[in-house]
Parts: C-alpha cells; sequence; structure tokens
C-alpha cells in the first residue's frame, strides 16, 4: 500500500510541472507577451506554496495523504482567473496613467473575484462535512488556497504590472465575432444545451456505478500491484476488505442483518470468507449448563421480570425447563437466536440482553 501512495505521489509531481508549461504556452498563445505569463502565473504559484506551508505548520492535527498534491492543479484552475481579470480589466482601461488605470481596474473587477473565491473556498470547504480525514484536509487546504489566490492576486498582480509595465500587445479578432453568436442564436443554443440534458439525465446517467475496483486504479506496472493481481488469480483470493455498520451491535435485529448480509456474501461470492460479531458468537460452543446460567444471569442482571398478571411462576423454572427439555444449544448465537422463544418471558428484551 505504501509502495502505491509513494508511486501516485510521483505521478502527481510529473504532472505538476507539465501542467504549469502546458498553461504559459496557452496564455502566451492569446497575449503574445511572457510579462502576462508572469503576472497570471506567479500569485499561484506563491499560493500554491503558502497552502503547503500551512498544511506543514498543521501537519500534527491533520491527515495528509498522497492526494494532497492536488492542491496545485484545482487552486491554478480556480485561481487563475482573477489575476487575468485583473489583468485584462487593466489593459481595456482607457486612461493613460497607469497608476490611476491600475486603481480604477481593482475597483470595477475586486466585487466579483472575491464573490467567485468565496462561493469557491465555500463549495471545496464542504468536503470538510464527513468522516473521511483525508478529504477533510483537502477541502480545507483548497479553502485556504483559493481565499489565499484572492488575496495574492489583489495585491500582487497590481505591482508585478506597474513593475513589468504590462500592455495587451495582440488580440484575437475572431472574440469579438464571436461575442454576437449567443445573442444571435440563443433559441437554438438553448434547444441544444436542452437536448444534451435529457440525453444526460435519460441515457448517461444510469449508467453511473459507485463500485470500483481500486487496484484498477492504481498504477498496473507497479511490483506490488502486478505480485497482488498473480496472488488473486492463483489462490483466488485478495486483500481483506471491511463493512462497517452503524447501527447498536446489541440489538438483536442488528444481529441478524449482520447474518443476512454474510450470507449474501457467501453467495455471491463463494471463495469469500466472512467474519463479523454473528461469526464470532457462533463460534462459541455452549451446553445446556453454560446456556441456562448465562439465561438465569442475564435475567437478574438487566431486572427481567413476568408481567403482573403472572406472579405465581418461577422464573428459574420456566428458563431450566426450557433448556433441557426444548432446546438445542450449540453456540451462544443458538442461544440468542432461541431465547426468543422462551415461554413468558423470551423476546427481543431478552435476546438483546444477552
Amino acid at each position: 500500500m505504501n509502495a502505491v501512495q509513494e508511486r501516485t505521489f510521483m505521478e502527481f509531481m510529473r504532472v505538476v510541472p507539465l501542467m504549469f508549461l502546458l498553461i504559459a504556452l496557452v496564455l502566451f498563445f492569446f497575449h503574445r507577451t511572457l510579462k502576462l505569463v508572469v503576472i497570471a502565473l506567479l500569485p499561484m504559484f506563491y499560493a500554491i506554496l503558502v497552502s503547503f506551508g500551512f498544511l506543514g505548520m498543521i501537519k500534527e492535527y491533520v491527515v495528509i495523504s498522497p492526494q494532497i498534491i492536488l492542491i496545485a492543479p484545482l487552486l491554478v484552475a480556480f485561481g487563475i482567473g482573477d489575476a487575468l481579470y485583473i489583468s485584462n480589466r487593466f489593459a481595456e482601461e482607457k486612461i493613460e496613467d497607469t497608476r490611476e488605470r491600475t486603481i480604477s481596474s481593482i475597483k470595477f473587477i475586486q466585487k466579483a473575484i472575491f464573490l467567485t473565491s468565496i462561493t469557491t473556498a465555500l463549495g471545496f470547504a464542504s468536503l470538510m462535512i464527513g468522516t473521511l480525514k483525508p478529504l477533510f484536509t483537502l477541502g480545507f487546504a483548497l479553502a485556504v488556497g483559493i481565499i489565499g489566490c484572492w488575496v495574492l492576486s489583489i495585491t500582487l498582480v497590481p505591482c508585478l504590472i506597474l513593475i513589468l509595465k504590462y500592455k495587451k500587445r495582440y488580440e484575437l479578432k475572431s472574440w469579438k465575432g464571436f461575442g454576437k453568436v449567443p445573442i444571435n442564436n440563443r433559441k437554438k443554443i438553448l434547444a441544444v444545451a436542452l437536448i444534451f440534458l435529457i440525453i444526460s439525465l435519460g441515457v448517461c446517467l444510469p449508467n453511473i456505478r459507485t463500485s470500483a475496483d481500486y487496484y484498477v486504479m492504481a498504477p498496473q506496472d507497479e511490483p506490488s500491484v502486478i505480485k497482488m493481481q498473480e496472488y488473486s488469480q492463483r489462490f483466488e483470493a485478495g486483500q481483506a476488505g471491511m463493512m462497517l455498520v452503524r447501527a447498536d451491535v446489541t440489538s438483536y435485529n442488528t444481529l441478524c442483518t449482520i447474518e443476512y448480509i454474510e450470507e449474501m456474501i457467501s453467495r455471491t461470492a463463494p471463495h469469500t470468507k466472512t467474519l463479523s460479531v454473528v461469526g464470532v458468537m457462533k463460534m462459541m460452543k455452549v451446553n445446556t449448563t453454560v446456556a441456562t446460567e448465562m439465561l438465569l444471569g442475564t435475567i437478574e442482571e438487566y431486572n427481567i421480570t413476568l408481567p403482573d398478571f403472572i406472579p405465581d411462576i418461577n422464573i428459574t423454572n420456566v428458563v431450566i425447563q426450557y433448556v433441557k427439555e426444548q432446546v438445542m444449544v450449540e453456540s451462544y448465537w443458538d442461544l440468542v437466536v432461541k431465547a426468543g422463544a422462551i415461554p413468558i418471558i423470551g423476546g427481543p428484551e431478552l435476546q438483546s440482553a444477552l
């Protein structure tokens, strides 16, 4: 497992530099100046380093997994827009004085980028709601990182614009014509969007499955993954899996549900062995004497009494007679199951008490 995690981290580390390179090429293609590349990427790169540094400060309180490297591409994807909005607005301003143009650009755009940043941060912060600690860390880091991107864009971008003396030198002429397309074809665009929505909901959405084979997701050339696949094929077995039942395990109904789940797993996967609290109870052998003592001890401990309209019957005699004459008890689980049929006092209360 450690090998897969290390390999996952290394794969992400290879992707991140490639991501920055491709983004730089795209920015240069549309603006034809390296100044804009620096203005757009430097605040994002700084925000990423600050986010990872912040995680390092609180490492004792959070769980850091290899997937934390996802912070880098996600922060760039959601944060680079702030720098582009400010720089493009600066280029569109008609004010000749550079300082005044910068101030006007910030005033005009700051509310919009603040709202987009805060809503994006809240969206990522929703990952903190749950029990998966790695997701909590990822959501927390992304929320902090998005706010950091906004702060750094507001503060660093104007400084870089003034220091680098940024001027927009190139503009694609086709963008002006593209702006008329949604205006002149609004009904057609809405119709096409509606068709895609219907196809997505009616045809594509039912194909989504939540079950996943994590070994398929793992790097297939990783030696540990290859050996695990060979082991699974040769011995018809794999790694142990666990299922958490969020219920009161002292309840007899819950235990019956667990037994049913075990039976279903055994039917659908014959080579799979299951073990639960019910299985352990079945392993515990109980004879007649022990069964009688356990029943009487439980009745006394939980103060299980007869109804008021049956005052003259001795509970001890009822239990002893039932166990000796009616019950064939082989295990602790048999005792729990058959305790529900004891005359007068038997039922879910006694079964759950056992």
